[in-house]
Order: structure tokens, then C-alpha cells, then sequence
């Protein structure tokens, strides 16, 4: 199917999806900041050392309804509560923060960083990726999958990527968060097959990882990626970018606190956190970095309220690094 003629369809089909006057604004223009291309000034880490930190990554299902009204803002609310608690986590990847109303959700949630990933454009909406942080984001990039299918055509789905600079520690964390394409039934005489689209999409995701990568940095993907393990395109993305799978290595190591089956998991899941330690990341004293998920945990948000607040559940994954 050429390109205008997958976008008609899918705008045809967003429509009578999303056009019944159910759906709230997609979403403005978010202007990030600018950023400098080093991090911040900080005192030097320790020759050796120890750090803790808090990472999840939480799709928040955002095409918002009539029926949602304060679903956004809830979610926002409950991030609130656990930064007020320390319990937050220190870094929170979002997708599908499509709308005008998961604004709500940031402002509540009120992390200093904030960066946004690719913007409306047209008749598209924007990525819905959204990267929030406790410490200072000092580098970004973003790009938009070039390959898209079924309604997935009517947003600018890609990738965002920021450094962030965590005080006391040698080496900055790379974090990457995408969404990948979605699966949509076939209606003939159109025919889909997500996983081909998601397996080209793997391609330019693993060409902008290679131009951007750092060696003297922790790298962490993370995000939707609408794969799981049985696919063709997570064994592609695994064997072409050479990541360990958070909860994957939690499963199988047994070494990981939480109130969850981290392998039931990682074999049924969409959702994940990749990572990888470059070569050149090293304490002061020369010695390698050594990073080690202690803590994996799935919420469905929603469950205390009797609601649901997503579709999906959080990805919370508590890591330690040693140098």
C-alpha cells in the first residue's frame, strides 16, 4: 500500500474511531528547553562508590474520553505522592501522552525536567513520548519512524533520547523511550501485519542508537515497544543492539526484591527496559561501571481507585550501579 493511500485509511479509520465528539484536543505544542550540550557543573563523584536509582516506564493510554475526567490529572496526583514519599522514580518514561489533557498528569506530577518527543504536525499528532527526571537533562534528540501502519500512521511515533547528568555519578545515563507500532485487525482489501512494520522500524531505531550512541555512558531503552520475546522483531532488536532485557535478567538471576514474577513478565509483556554499560564508562580510579536491576515491579494504578488510569501497567525497575 503506498504511503498517501495508508494515510487515508488511517485517517478514514481515526475518524470513525475518535471522531464521535468523544475525544478531548490532541494535544498543543510543547516547546522544550534549550539545552547545553555538556553537563551541568558538579562536584567530582568518589573514586569509588555506590548509587541507587528509580526507573519506570508507563504507557498512560492517551486518547482521552468524556468518560475519563480526571484520569490524567489522578495519575499526575499519585507521582506527586510518591516524590513527597521518596519513592518515586527518579527518572519516568511516558508514551501516548497524545492530548491536551496529559498536561495534567506532568504538571501534577511536578518533576523539574521535563522533555517531549516529536510534536503535532498537520493532521498528525504528536509521538506521545515524554521523558520526565529529578536530575538536569543536558543533551536531546528525536526522530520519527519513516515505516507506520493502521491508525498508528495518524501519530509521529519515534524515538526521543536525553542525557541526564545524576549528581555524585561518574557517568551520564543515556535514556532512550519509543513506541512502536501497534497491531490493528486486517479489513480486506487492506491486510496488516504489525510485525513487519515493527521490524523496519527496529532497523532505523538501531541506525539512530549506533549515530547517537556513547560509549562513556550507561544506555537504558525503554518504552512500548508492542514486541514480545517470541517476535522476530524483539530477537532483531536484542541481537542488533546487545541489551539486557531488566526483567529478563531479574527472572533468571532470582536476584531482584518486588511484588511480581519479573520471568511471567518479560515472556508476555510489551512494555521494557533495555540497557547496556559503554566501554569508556568508568569511575574517577579507572575502574568499570557494574549496573545491576535489584527491584522489578508491574502496578495497575488504577486498582485502589476501582478504575482504570491506563491500559497498561507501570514498569518500575530499581537499579544499582558499583564502580
Amino acid at each position: 500500500m503506498s504511503r498517501s493511500l495508508r494515510l487515508g485509511a488511517s485517517a478514514l479509520v481515526f475518524c470513525v474511531l475518535f471522531g464521535s465528539g468523544t475525544v478531548q484536543a490532541l494535544g498543543k505544542k510543547q516547546t522544550n528547553p534549550a539545552l547545553p550540550g555538556e553537563p551541568p557543573a558538579a562536584e567530582p563523584p568518589a573514586e569509588h562508590g555506590e548509587i541507587r536509582f528509580r526507573m519506570m516506564s508507563y504507557n498512560i493510554a492517551g486518547i482521552q474520553t468524556a468518560k475519563d475526567h480526571t484520569r490524567y490529572k489522578d495519575i499526575g496526583i499519585y507521582f506527586r505522592g510518591l516524590r513527597n514519599l521518596g519513592r518515586a522514580p527518579h527518572i519516568l518514561a511516558v508514551q501516548e501522552a497524545f492530548v491536551e489533557r496529559t498536561e495534567e498528569m506532568i504538571e501534577e506530577a511536578g518533576y523539574p525536567y521535563v522533555y517531549y518527543g516529536p510534536q503535532r504536525k498537520g493532521v498528525r499528532i504528536g509521538s506521545g513520548l515524554v521523558i520526565l527526571s529529578e536530575y538536569p537533562i543536558y543533551d536531546a534528540g528525536q526522530e520519527i519512524y519513516r515505516l507506520c501502519g493502521g491508525v498508528d500512521c495518524m501519530a509521529r511515533k519515534g524515538m526521543l533520547r536525553v542525557k541526564i547528568a545524576v549528581p555524585g555519578f561518574p557517568a551520564p545515563i543515556h535514556l532512550f523511550n519509543t513506541h512502536l507500532n501497534a497491531d490493528y485487525p486486517s479489513y480486506p482489501p487492506f491486510t496488516f501485519e504489525g510485525d513487519i512494520v515493527r521490524v523496519r522500524q527496529v532497523t532505523q531505531l538501531r541506525d539512530y542508537y549506533l549515530r547517537n550512541f556513547d560509549p562513556a555512558a550507561i544506555t537504558m531503552f525503554f518504552g512500548d515497544f508492542n514486541f514480545k520475546p517470541t517476535e522476530y522483531a524483539y530477537a532483531l532488536f536484542q541481537r542488533r543492539l546487545d541489551m539486557v532485557n531488566a526483567s529478563e535478567w531479574c527472572g533468571q538471576s532470582g536476584g531482584c526484591g518486588g511484588f511480581d514474577d519479573p520471568l511471567s513478565r518479560w515472556q508476555r509483556d510489551i512494555d521494557h527496559q533495555f540497557f547496556v554499560v559503554g566501554s569508556l564508562a568508568k569511575g574517577p580510579a579507572g575502574h568499570d561501571l557494574s549496573v545491576t536491576p535489584e527491584y522489578f515491579f508491574r502496578e495497575d494504578l488504577g486498582a485502589s481507585l476501582g478504575r482504570p488510569l491506563s491500559d497498561h501497567h507501570t514498569h518500575e525497575v530499581h537499579y544499582r550501579v558499583v564502580w
